[in-house]
């Protein structure tokens, strides 16, 4: 399991995330923003499964669509990423392809809130580098 800072940023919420693994950088990064999204929130045995299978041409680049696709469903789908219960990510001959299982829940207003809208997720200060076998990056949410 990666590990998560906050960072000071104006407007904006910024963390910090590092992890042994990307698979592990992307899970952790996930949960992050559903906990800024929806705070801690309950769940239910009505949970559903989602692929998804994502190539772009850099590391961070698959960052920002996997989170951005995580927060779209937050915002415009009304589901609740409940967990990611499967995850690998590959380098391929024109970039990284990430394949992924999400398990989710419907919004349910009786038991949810959104607790900070997130607009946008940013590439403001986002670089994956490798520090001390570790995998770190930031990441700025637009709010």
């Amino acid at each position: 399991m990666g590990i998560v800072k906050s960072l000071e940023h104006t407007a904006d919420i910024g963390i910090e995330v590092s992890a042994d693994t990307f698979e592990d950088l992307f899970r952790t990064s996930a949960e992050a923003l559903c906990k800024i999204s929806l705070g801690n929130f309950q769940t239910d045995n009505n949970t559903f499964f989602e692929h998804y299978k994502i190539t772009r041409q850099t590391i961070e680049d698959l960052l920002i669509e996997f989170l951005s696709e995580i927060n779209f469903n937050i915002a415009t789908k009304k589901k609740v990423l409940v967990e990611v219960a499967d995850i690998f990510i590959v380098q391929v001959h024109d970039g990284f392809e990430l394949m992924t299982k999400l398990r989710y829940i419907k919004f349910n207003p009786d038991i949810h809130s959104i607790e900070q809208e997130i607009k946008a997720v940013t590439y403001h200060l986002l670089k994956i580098e490798e520090v001390d076998k570790k995998y770190k990056t930031k990441i700025i949410f637009d709010t």
